[in-house]
């Protein structure tokens, strides 16, 4: 009983550090999206915009109306078809709804469920939603960098998850589940 009590706090220590680590780091790569985001705009530096991916990275469509595969390309194949399309708007928002990010050490997921708002100059408005997928990797400067992101419009029949985040850690056989809420801009 003795030898118990004593492990318990450091255990617990340990485990809150640990627990701590990763939460920041989750939350890091969380912030990265919601920034990429507030970079797609009406008049967005496309420059800026790209540089968030790393360099051989692809972006792939997948058309719930189109089975089969993805579409992919570049991202600067991406950009030269989407950026004149948003520049072209009155107004063009990405607005995150839920994100929920897994980070281990140097890569990380990050799953959002988004708001796509815009306006076109007639002032016709169009809103859908989506879900991305984002793989990221931390480049030489310690900074996100986007290695692929896949997305699709929501279906009906399978709504997009939202407002929560979480991720399973394990550490020398003890798992430890860690959940925050997504606080919008």
């Amino acid at each position: 009983m003795q030898v118990r009590r004593l492990l318990a706090a450091p255990i617990a220590a340990c485990l809150a550090a640990c627990s701590a680590t990763q939460l920041a780091e989750s939350e890091s790569a969380a912030r990265f999206v919601q920034q990429h985001y507030g970079r797609i705009t009406v008049g967005a530096d496309w420059t800026q915009v790209q540089a968030d991916f790393l360099p051989d990275a692809r972006i792939a469509r997948v058309r719930p109306e189109a089975p089969g595969l993805p579409e992919t390309s570049t991202v600067a194949e991406y950009f030269a078809r989407s950026a004149p399309h948003i520049d072209a708007q009155h107004s063009f928002s990405i607005r995150p709804m839920g994100l929920r990010a897994v980070v281990y050490d140097r890569v990380a997921t990050v799953w959002a469920s988004v708001e796509v708002e815009e306006t076109s100059a007639g002032g016709q408005e169009s809103v859908f939603a989506a879900v991305d997928v984002f793989c990221l990797a931390r480049d030489e400067q310690d900074r996100w960098r986007i290695s692929h992101l896949l997305w699709q419009t929501a279906v009906p029949s399978w709504p997009p998850d939202g407002e929560r985040t979480s991720q399973p850690f394990t550490r020398d056989g003890v798992e430890v589940r860690l959940g925050f809420g997504y606080v919008g801009p």
